[in-house]
């Protein structure tokens, strides 16, 4: 397998979708304990990364063996095992290696760390294989968005975030004779949770927008994505109506008091961001307008980035 064919296979492009909440929960995690962790955070950025190329691989494998159609863009220019006509044990084996790497890897920040990494590490691991595998997968449902923005939208800067403080700063599990208590230090962890927000939906829209461009060829193959179920039109609609929805975190943090008003800066995108998108509305298509909903998850994710940075969120 050449490197051309290894980095189309795992779509390294598409690992800002889970390296830019990664960065918000490291430079969030880091603000709290007043100091940062650097080999906990090259430790996990390798974990990520293997966990996600991993996911990714498995998926365009798995569509790949169950396509009925093997014609049109998403299957013949962007599956990478039929544009490089791979061999199916050469891709198993690297899948296993990229998933051992990350089991390796997650057990040793384990180790660093406390067990709430390995709890929320392992669900992560399992919806990212559940994503793709089995007789129903994440994928071939109308849940792939939601799930998908949730893991990495909301997960990853938690987990990012437990690795820079000390343990037991977000979460405590208490027990006795009698009752079995989780304690959730929900002063800290909502504000996270709140601008980690439009990075969510923003990876859900991308999502959404990739179910919108391959609907045809998802009907045909008998997928029941959320576009195949409501139809084009109102998946446009939904699309579009995400827009004003990720900047919903932000507004809540700042009325809430959670945020410093700096932070209503944010909102200097939302013009460029509803441009972008309004273009994609306008004409879904994988080849020229699909980089939209990609461009406008780069813009959310940096500009809030900076914005935690400046000291405008904690």
């Amino acid at each position: 397998m050449t490197l051309r064919a290894f980095l189309n296979l795992v779509e390294l492009p598409t690992k800002a979708a889970s390296v830019l909440p990664f960065l918000l929960g490291t430079f969030y995690g880091s603000r709290l304990a007043g100091r940062g962790d650097a080999l906990n955070f090259w430790v996990m950025l390798v974990s990520l990364l293997a966990i996600d190329m991993a996911t990714t691989l498995l998926n365009n494998w798995m569509d790949y063996r169950r396509a009925r159609v093997r014609e049109g863009y998403n299957f013949s220019r962007h599956n990478a095992l039929a544009a490089y006509n791979l061999n199916e044990r050469e891709v198993a084996w690297v899948f296993g290696i990229l998933v051992t790497v990350a089991a390796l890897t997650g057990f040793y920040l384990v180790s660093r760390t406390d067990y709430w990494i390995l709890v929320l590490g392992v669900g992560c691991f399992v919806a990212g294989m559940a994503y793709s595998w089995g007789p129903l997968p994440i994928s071939h449902t109308p849940f792939g968005e939601l799930v998908s923005g949730f893991v990495m939208g909301l997960v990853i800067p938690i987990l990012a975030s437990l690795v820079q403080i000390t343990p037991g700063h977000f979460f405590v599990l208490r027990a006795d004779s009698e009752w079995l208590a989780l304690h959730l230090r929900w002063v800290d962890l909502l504000p996270l949770l709140l601008a980690s927000w439009p990075l969510a939906v923003s990876i859900a829209n991308v999502m959404l927008a990739n179910n919108i461009c391959d609907l045809e060829e998802d009907r045909q193959n008998g997928r029941r994505t959320l576009p195949v179920l409501t139809g084009k039109e109102l998946a446009r609609w939904m699309y579009l109506g995400n827009v004003p929805l990720a900047f919903a975190g932000q507004a809540l943090g700042l009325i809430g008091g959670f945020f410093k008003p700096q932070a209503a800066w944010l909102f200097l995108a939302l013009p460029f961001v509803a441009a972008l998108s309004w273009k994609f509305f306008q004409r879904p298509d994988k080849a020229t307008t699909f980089r939209f909903s990609v461009y406008n998850l780069f813009l959310l994710g940096v500009a809030q980035i900076v914005i935690l940075l400046l000291g405008w969120v904690v």
